[in-house]
């Protein structure tokens, strides 16, 4: 699928394939186990400076919030404009329906709104093995017990509230085929409580401000998504509304 409509769009879209074809590659030939968000941060990191051209930093401080930062930022310039870009990346798990995963990934997408400008665009990516992207990700539903009404609070084994979620909302967060669709996320909506309280409760302002407002909605429009049968991943840019 290439969907691209400008230019960054054309070299995300490529970057997109090519961290797709190192993620089949290291997969094919047996490596699957060493596949984690922390080693695909160096192929992807590099790839923007050798193809692109730019400089890439990994944990760029956030300018907003205290001790949060953001796993890959670049500047790129077109003419004379300076354009700054900032992407999160995730890495399919077994548990990312969880509450607790729900929660990471929302923080990414919230995180990165807030970073969203004129001059400056914001990037997700989830990536892995085809099978959990599939179960956990993009076809993702509640957990539901055998019989009856989905359970409200199963307990992992090391004591963590892992709560899924009823209606699960990743298929609402994120488009997978509709070229250049937008999903938007608006705090009204009473089943993203959890995810929006449990934000506001972590993160605090480097500076006091007293004109500071929470954003009650952001936005989502996919760039791409390429599958095969190990491997799938998708990028997505983020901006506030």
């Amino acid at each position: 699928m290439n969907i691209a409509q400008d230019f960054n769009d054309i070299e995300l879209c490529k970057l997109t394939r090519a961290i797709h074809n190192w993620l089949t590659y290291n997969s094919i030939v047996s490596r699957a186990e060493l596949l984690a968000e922390s080693s695909i941060r160096y192929p992807l990191c590099e790839y923007i400076e050798r193809q692109m051209g730019l400089k890439c930093e990994l944990e760029f401080d956030h300018e907003l919030f205290v001790q949060k930062s953001i796993d890959f930022y670049w500047e790129n310039e077109q003419g004379e404009d300076k354009e700054i870009n900032y992407l999160e990346l995730k890495f399919v798990r077994k548990d990312t329906t969880s509450r607790k995963e729900t929660r990471r990934v929302f923080d990414d997408l919230y995180r990165l709104s807030y970073l969203q400008k004129d001059n400056a665009k914001c990037y997700f990516i989830m990536c892995g093995d085809t099978q959990l992207f599939l179960q956990q990700f993009k076809e993702s539903k509640a957990l539901r017990p055998k019989r009856g009404r989905p359970r409200k609070n199963p307990i992992s084994q090391n004591g963590e509230d892992n709560l899924q979620l009823e209606n699960h909302v990743f298929q609402d967060w994120f488009s997978f085929k509709e070229a250049d669709a937008e999903k938007t996320i608006k705090q009204e909506e009473k089943k993203y409580d959890d995810v929006y309280n449990n934000f506001k409760k972590h993160y605090k302002l480097i500076k006091s401000d007293p004109d500071f407002q929470w954003r009650k909605s952001f936005k989502t429009r996919l760039v791409e998504y390429v599958d095969n049968k190990n491997q799938s991943i998708g990028l997505w840019e983020v901006y506030n509304v």
